[in-house]
């Protein structure tokens, strides 16, 4: 399954800005955009997995992520070791407030990551995890870009 990231409303932000004071959130993340609203993986161009609620430390039911560290404002992911020949991450979208920010991983980082955040609220305060929603391709297909 290849299509393109469809996420409307893009706001082009620097890198870590915006949603984390510490250098080290998502350093695997090839790059993020804060998005308004309630942006989805796309309608049937990506396997998906979304998580209500707050993430919790685990393996989620499918079986392909696990799950660590996990706050109200942030986590860590992996790829299960026995999925880590199967699929490739090409964006995870963690949802909070009036806004989500979407990580873009590419071929070389999309096996785990670390301290994924929430995004600020309008409030200038750190939002809390709503949902988050992982957007994966079979392994070996490109990784799109968002449009």
């Amino acid at each position: 399954m290849v299509g393109a990231l469809t996420v409307a409303a893009l706001i082009p932000v620097p890198a870590f800005a915006n949603h984390s004071d510490d250098p080290t959130s998502a350093p695997n993340a090839e790059s993020h955009e804060i998005v308004a609203g309630n942006p989805t993986c796309g309608n049937d161009q990506f396997y998906q997995f979304k998580i209500n609620g707050t993430p919790v430390n685990g393996t989620t039911p499918d079986g392909v992520i696990d799950i660590d560290n996990a706050t109200p404002f942030s986590f860590d992911w992996a790829i299960n070791d026995a999925f880590l020949d199967d699929f490739d991450i090409a964006a995870v979208i963690v949802k909070g407030g009036d806004n989500a920010i979407v990580y873009i991983y590419g071929q070389d980082t999309d096996d785990d990551d670390t301290n994924l955040q929430s995004p600020f609220n309008n409030g200038e305060q750190q939002a809390q995890i709503s949902h988050v929603e992982f957007c994966f391709n079979e392994k070996g297909e490109p990784g799109p870009p968002p449009t």
